[in-house]
């Protein structure tokens, strides 16, 4: 099976602020240091700095749940920091899910540096055996979410595969929010009695598992808090 990738593109927007600061005193006395320059000992500023929900399975508000029909959740792991809901689809030859994951970083250039390497090999790769990459790129809006609001960057891709008669349809998207990311990901499963044996595209299951996504990015995101 051929599988096309088409690499993620972020767009990133550095805002560069000089401090200009200067002194009246006479030459040879320093200036105090609360004028002026910030002083490179200053702590980092709070809104650079996020923190992660206690309890990812307690971040999906009760309506948005009532939306999509969660039957039940459960740990990704023994983190609090991971959980999956799993979707009544009202078909028992169907399963839907979508689980999410928040990972801290100290600080913001580790997260970064997290977020690249992670973009390049989930794209490289498409996360997973016989997945073809439908879509990739970045993400400006996820829903009603608006970019700066609720994360910095992000990137997202969708794919669909059948293996042995299950096809597979998945969306995964990628949040970095200051030293905070967070991974969504959405799975749609259907089992298509009689298998063939042939390869077949269903888009179905990837768009379910995009508004899966769409529904649930901004309130997942934004769980994430100044610290």
């Amino acid at each position: 099976m051929h599988r096309w990738i088409r690499p993620a593109v972020v767009v990133l927007s550095t805002v560069v602020v000089t401090a200009c600061g200067g002194s009246t005193e006479p030459a040879g006395k320093a200036a105090d240091p609360a004028e002026g320059t910030p002083s490179a000992s200053a702590p980092d500023s709070p809104i650079s700095r996020f923190a992660t929900p206690t309890d990812a399975c307690a971040v999906l508000p009760a309506d948005v749940a009532a939306t999509l029909k969660v039957v039940k959740n459960r740990r990704t792991g023994s983190s609090l920091l991971g959980c999956t809901w799993e979707l009544d689809t009202g078909d028992k030859y169907k399963s839907r899910s979508i689980g999410v994951e928040y990972e801290a970083w100290d600080d913001v250039p580790g997260a970064k540096t997290r977020f690249d390497t992670k973009k390049r090999s989930d794209t490289a790769r498409g996360r997973g055996v016989n997945v073809t990459i439908g879509e990739t790129g970045e993400v400006r809006q996820i829903g009603t979410q608006q970019q700066d609001r609720n994360y910095d960057e992000a990137y997202y891709f969708y794919g669909s595969a059948e293996i042995a008669g299950l096809t597979l349809g998945n969306g995964t998207v990628v949040i970095r929010r200051g030293n905070v990311i967070v991974d969504i990901s959405a799975q749609g499963n259907d089992v298509l009695p009689p298998y063939t044996g042939k390869l077949r595209s269903n888009p179905l299951a990837s768009a379910e598992a995009k508004d899966m996504i769409d529904r649930t990015a901004d309130v997942l995101a934004g769980a994430v808090k100044p610290g």
